[in-house]
């Protein structure tokens, strides 16, 4: 069900994707909606007085497809989402509300099936922040943290699905090779 004006947007931005011939335009017309989304779009003033602060996150789904879905996370300050993937999928994100920090880890490709990622990006957002693309192979492991209460969307393209589950990962240790810090990351 859409609920605002802007989530249909949102929505129809995801639609264009589903047409291969205008995939890059789609990809570039989600993101210039998502950058011109705010905290009043959706309402989250009451959402987040209300917010659950014993809770890890909240999760308020807004629309899903086949192809794709759309969810509104919330996060407490201090708290966070552990370290995890999105396997074979695209991710916007937009923080709407608050502050976070991700922290991002790409695959090493020169070391397959030893567990062992880059730590790529250690970013703090905020809702003047520009959407955040995750792909399959950029920032695709990554970990949230809330410095204020915060809120963000979730454009997920695909979903996640049986033959694509969410996998959460540990880090346990970490190792020099060719003069590079990997980190060992071990699925929970």
């Amino acid at each position: 069900m859409i609920k605002s004006i802007k989530s249909y947007f949102l929505a129809l931005a995801c639609e264009q994707l589903r047409d291969s011939r205008i995939y890059t335009e789609g990809f570039n017309s989600l993101k210039s909606v998502m950058d011109q989304l705010n905290a009043m779009d959706w309402n989250l003033a009451e959402k987040m007085a209300t917010l659950d602060r014993h809770r890890d996150w909240s999760f308020e789904p807004i629309y899903t497809a086949p192809e794709f879905e759309i969810n509104l996370l919330m996060i407490p300050q201090g708290r966070g989402i552990p370290l995890h993937d999105h396997p074979q999928m695209k991710v916007w994100l937009k923080v709407l509300w608050g502050t976070l920090s991700v922290q991002s880890y790409d695959w090493a490709e020169d070391y397959p099936y030893e567990g062992l990622a880059h730590l790529t990006q250690r970013a703090t957002c905020n809702g003047a922040t520009e959407t955040l693309c995750i792909t399959p192979k950029q920032y695709n492991l990554h970990e949230i943290y809330a410095t204020e209460n915060c809120a963000f969307l979730d454009v997920l393209f695909p979903p996640y699905s049986d033959e694509r589950p969410c996998h959460y990962y540990q880090k346990k240790g970490s190792l020099h090779r060719n003069g590079e810090r990997l980190f060992r990351l071990v699925s929970e």
